[in-house]
């Protein structure tokens, strides 16, 4: 089973629509759940140690969510091509895997500590909401990659 846990609801209809069709062809090749966690709200001008109390009261929620393979998603995480992803997302399927997403702020070092593995989906930054359509739609490639469909050319 995939899980998808996230810092943050996806608000933006365009988004939310995005990833309920990806959701959908997923969902033809297993489980897949999204779990959505509140971000912490901070000031515009919020110190340094007010971020990082952030990402821990944001790690702290999510750790229940963690199950299996622990994937984080990280800018500074290993680059992998749709194949490679697709051939790790194959090896580490059974029983589960989890991705993390993070807030707006990123994501807390307690998390990643915990990861099996950090990826990164180039060394730009997106925001986090489009960042899981993003996702959504490489998981869906790596199962059409994965079946020899032609998805993915």
């Amino acid at each position: 089973m995939v899980h998808i846990a996230c810092i943050g609801k996806g608000k933006e209809k365009y988004y939310t629509e995005a990833c309920e069709e990806y959701l959908k062809r997923i969902k033809k090749y297993t489980k897949i759940q999204i779990i959505e966690k509140p971000e912490y709200k901070l000031i515009d001008n919020s110190s340094f140690a007010q971020t990082q109390k952030a990402l821990d009261i944001e790690a702290q929620s999510i750790e229940s969510s963690l199950k299996g393979t622990i994937v984080v998603l990280d800018s500074c995480g290993e680059v992998l091509t749709s194949e490679e992803f697709a051939k790790f997302l194959n090896m580490h399927l059974s029983p589960d895997i989890t991705f993390v997403i993070g807030s707006s702020f990123g994501l807390s070092e307690n998390i990643k500590k915990k990861a099996d593995k950090i990826i990164s989906f180039g060394k730009m930054t997106y925001p986090h909401r489009l960042m899981r359509v993003i996702l959504l739609e490489q998981i869906y490639r790596a199962f059409c990659i994965n079946n020899n469909l032609p998805y993915h050319k």
